[in-house]
């Protein structure tokens, strides 16, 4: 609940970007591994053992593998639901190819102008999207 006047601060995944269709990809293989292997999240089942603790792949593979539910947004979907805001503002951010060395290390050279090119397109195709409404 909101006063009159009060600010929601809202981060949602976004739909439509690069980083989105990957990870519906990367998830459907998943869902195919446990249909196959009859098991429930096989792959972050086998990943959680070897990253415990503050391992920054291990959180990103996590993430992937095994949240249960993962829901995207488009920028007009979070729009129509802060509809009944006086004033809504929506931004993108990171777009993801940066986060790309954190996984595969043979990248690292690449770190600097991965940062600079997510910079470049988090509006066209920001992963994450935060929205600002006025009530």
């Amino acid at each position: 609940m909101l006063k009159p006047g009060g600010l929601a601060l809202v981060m949602l995944y976004r739909t439509g970007n690069p980083k989105w269709w990957m990870v519906r990809l990367v998830r459907g293989a998943s869902h195919l591994v446990d249909l196959i292997g009859g098991e429930p999240y096989t792959i972050a089942n086998r990943l959680r053992p070897q990253h415990e603790g503050d391992d920054v792949r291990g959180t990103a593979l996590l993430e992937l593998f095994g949240c249960p539910i993962l829901k995207a947004f488009s920028n007009r979907q979070a729009r129509e639901m802060f509809r009944m805001f006086s004033q809504v503002s929506i931004s993108n951010h990171q777009p993801g190819f940066r986060r790309m060395v954190d996984i595969v290390p043979l990248l690292h050279p690449l770190g600097t102008f991965l940062a600079w090119f997510d910079r470049q397109v988090a509006q066209i195709w920001g992963f994450y999207q935060v929205i600002e409404a006025r009530k």
